[in-house]
Formats: C-alpha cells, structure tokens, sequence
C-alpha cells in the first residue's frame, strides 16, 4: 500500500498540507434506483412506543440555510485534508484515510469528529477518491466550521465493503471500520460525547450496520440513501439519527419502510416527517421543515425528498445518485447532528 507523509501524534498539532482534486470514481455504486482493539497509524409524529437511546435529542439551532456549491467547497476545503492510514491487528489491513482538522487544532482540546463514508463509485486506489463528494467536504468548510469546528475523516476503500444485491454479504472492511472509529479516539482529540457518523449509498449502509451492531459506537448518524437488512439492525432503537432517502429510489424508500415497520414492532419510538420535502425548494423553507422534524424530540427521525425532485435540483443518470448532494445541503439536518450529545 501507499505510505503518506508523516504526521506527529495525537497531542501534537498537525498541519496541513495539499492534495490534488480528487478524480471521480467510476465503479458502480452498491445499489441503483429500480421497482475494540488497538491499531497503528501508518505515515502516508411518534411512531410505535418507548426505546431507549445513547445520545440526548437536542435542538438544533437555526443557522445560515444557505450551502455552498461543491465547486466551492473544492476550491476551499479540498486541498486542507490529508492522507493518512490505520493498519488494523485484526486483519494486517490498511485503510486510507483522510483528515481535516480544525483551525488551531490542539492535540490538548477536544473536538467533535465527522466520520463520512462515501458511496461505491469512490472505491478506488486513490485515497483523495472519496475528497471528490459534497457530502466530505460540507463538514470541514466555513459553513460548518465556523459554528462546530471539528474534525473530519473520510476513509478510502479499494474494494466495496458491503452488498445488498446477492443478499446481505459483508467484508472484513466493516468490523474494520468499527474498530477505525474507536482508534480514531485514541489519535486525535476527539470529544467522546461528540462523534458523528454520515454516508451516502454504501456509506449509508456500512453506518447502518455499525450502528445496528454497536448502537453506542456513534453519538448520532446521517443515513443518506441506503438500506439494510432490518433484522440486522435492531441496534437503531438505541440509536439517535435521522434516515433521509430520495422518494423515486425505490430500494432506499423500500429499506427505511422495512426499518420503520421494525422499530415499530419492537416498541421503539421516532417521528416521521409530516410531509416528504421538494428539493428544489428555498433553503429557508427546507430549513423549516427540518425544524418542524426535530421539534418533536425524537432520537430516531426519518424523512424523504419528493420523487423526481433532487434530479431537478441534481441532474444525474439516477434519482439514487442525484439524491446525495441535496441531502447533505439540508442545513437543519447537519445542524441536528452536530447538535446532538452523548448521555
């Protein structure tokens, strides 16, 4: 594998340093819209009843509802992150990473970290791969940093780590990635109070599974237009999220239904949407119905665009991938999650 340059450790300051644009991926993504152990750091309304939960649901504040475009955030963030790699004792594997750390960065403070998973088409051999999606970059630009300055990490993967296609078949990648999370802590200063968990398509589902698995493993998720097999995912009613997905991507609609229907059958409670939103609708107006979402103090939230709406706002081959960048413009929602703190 690659080495990266060196960094100093965890209560060092780290500097910065720049990359080149990211070229973007070609593989296919994992879905498409139709009817803990210690590693090293290589250089280089309500619905159903009562659960319980490992965060507090908190509100959001209002913010700025307007986003930058993605070539903004490419010209302004892109080249601040730096590659990095976690070699796992488990497994003898490495994964590629990529880190942001806030402005005066102290290794003696304590951050909130951002840890975004791509979807497949960034799966690649180049780590600055994933550097290419809105989703990545949202988090460590003025918008959010001037607000929550945390840290963001975005890892790279050379082979898809999960599929939803042939049944629900996983790679070592995912116990990996759970394990990625908790070393992470352990680098870098991290608020333990304050760790966030987003991705779209198979970083969706890769979160999905984490956190059905160790619902404590994240503070609060971002699912992005992903899906699971329910049964795998018990973990959720411990868990504090929000689960948005395009309304014309019929397996992403057709998996959140799946997991309402689970969470209502085993008593757990969440709040849906009173209303699916228009992407293509003013920021202000999105901004208020997220708000109107979270007001009703749920943990577990879930929430859809509606059909057709975001290949207005996003024009791609798919409404599936054309879902991604106008989910993660949604200021409520990133201002719902970095609100959001552990019990």
């Amino acid at each position: 594998m690659v080495r990266y340059s060196a960094h100093v450790s965890r209560r060092s300051i780290l500097g910065t340093a720049s990359i080149g644009i990211a070229a973007s991926g070609i593989a296919a993504c994992s879905q498409a819209s139709s009817p803990s152990s210690e590693g090293t750091r290589t250089t280089g309304d309500a619905q159903g009843g009562s659960g319980s939960a490992g965060s507090t649901a908190s509100a959001p504040a209002s913010g700025e509802p307007d986003a930058p475009s993605l070539d903004d955030l490419v010209a302004e963030v892109q080249g601040k992150f730096t590659q990095e790699a976690y070699s796992d004792p488990d497994t003898g594997k490495e994964l590629a990473f990529n880190v942001f750390l806030p402005e005066g960065y102290s290794g003696s403070g304590s951050y909130p970290l951002v840890h975004y998973i791509a979807d497949a088409s960034t799966v690649s051999d180049d780590p600055t791969t994933p550097l290419s999606q809105y989703g990545a970059l949202i988090w460590a630009s003025s918008v959010t940093q001037a607000t929550d300055p945390c840290i963001v990490v975005v890892p790279s993967y050379t082979e898809t780590v999960l599929d939803d296609h042939d049944g629900y078949t996983t790679t070592d990648w995912l116990d990996l990635t759970g394990r990625f999370v908790t070393w992470l802590q352990s680098e870098y200063a991290i608020d333990p109070a304050r760790v966030y968990g987003t991705g779209q398509s198979m970083g969706c589902m890769i979160h999905l599974v984490l956190a059905g698995k160790q619902p404590d493993l994240f503070t609060a998720l971002m699912f992005v237009d992903g899906q699971w097999d329910p049964s795998q995912l018990s973990g959720l009613g411990e868990s504090t999220f929000i689960y948005h997905v395009a309304g014309g991507d019929d397996r992403a609609l057709e998996g959140q239904t799946a997991t309402k229907d689970m969470l209502t059958q085993a008593s757990v409670d969440f709040a849906v949407a009173d209303e699916e939103w228009d992407a293509t609708a003013d920021p202000s107006a999105l901004l208020q119905q997220t708000q109107a979402l979270f007001g009703k103090g749920k943990q577990r939230n879930f929430s859809s665009f509606v059909a057709g709406t975001v290949l207005e706002a996003n024009p791609q081959s798919m409404e599936h991938m054309a879902s991604f960048e106008p989910a993660y413009k949604l200021t409520g929602v990133r201002n719902w999650l970095l609100a959001q703190r552990s019990a």
